[in-house]
């Protein structure tokens, strides 16, 4: 059963909305690091947000995008609303993205969808937490790829899809393909034979966008391929030069064709 959340109520005297966003400030920093907060707007206080699980399962916050679009589920409410920017009654939906850069480089975050106000939560230090506040969303009726909360309207990226580097080489010292934008920042350990059978398969086939990232990746020499097959992956493109032998790969001084990873970054 899960339990009733933690509320953070600001003092009676104060209703200007100066005071009640030193309050709720306050209580953030208190809450912090044992519990997730967020603000609730019906209730006008600081309170524990659910984190979403599937069969008792908490999803990882890179799940939380595909999650919305079939539950009842909203990434954590900023701290807007109670600053008169926009309603008291609005759910200004924060940002979920992966940190390009401060303490929180390369973790998953939430942020002020608008950057202003000061609501920031490392998601990832949450992951696993026994105190965190878990959560079932019901279904929704149809599917929603994004959440319409005249605040998020502007279809703002709901994850981060990065291009990484791989090893250019292999052992021996023979060129091998390097990874385009195709690779996501943080693989998938699903089976790739299970998630393959999908494409074909007689019951609701596909793969989701999250799925068809973690699976896929495309060389240089515009190969495409599972991100495990690559490591094997030699390049069969052949620049043809009149002038000299260089079009050889085996000669010295051949360079594959494909753009460097590190030029498109």
């Amino acid at each position: 059963m899960e339990a009733e959340p933690i509320i953070i109520t600001p003092c009676s005297q104060l209703r200007d909305k100066a005071g009640i966003q030193r309050e709720l400030t306050d209580g953030l920093l208190d809450a912090s690091p044992h519990m997730l907060v967020h603000y609730d707007v019906q209730r006008e206080a600081i309170v524990e947000f659910g984190w979403p699980v599937i069969i008792y399962n908490a999803l990882k916050p890179q799940k939380w995008a595909e999650h919305a679009k079939w539950h009842r589920f909203r990434f954590p409410c900023c701290f807007c609303p109670s600053k008169g920017w926009v309603g008291d009654d609005m759910y200004t939906e924060s940002k979920v993205e992966v940190a390009l850069f401060g303490t929180n480089a390369g973790k998953w975050i939430a942020t002020c969808a608008r950057t202003r106000c000061t609501y920031t939560a490392c998601l990832d230090d949450y992951v696993g937490r026994l105190s965190v506040a878990l959560a079932s969303y019901p279904l929704r009726a149809q599917s929603s790829s994004t959440l319409n909360t005249r605040w998020t309207a502007q279809s703002l990226p709901r994850n981060v899809t990065l291009g990484i580097n791989l090893p250019r080489k292999n052992p021996d010292g023979q060129h091998k393909g390097t990874m385009r934008r195709l690779a996501r920042m943080r693989g998938s350990s699903a089976d790739t034979t299970e998630v393959m059978s999908k494409l074909g398969a007689s019951f609701q086939p596909g793969l989701t966008p999250s799925e068809f990232y973690d699976l896929f990746t495309q060389c240089n020499c515009e190969m495409l391929m599972t991100q495990t097959a690559f490591p094997n992956h030699h390049c069969m493109h052949t620049v043809i030069v009149l002038t000299d032998d260089s079009s050889d790969p085996g000669a010295p001084g051949y360079n594959h064709a494909g753009q460097d990873a590190e030029n498109e970054m």
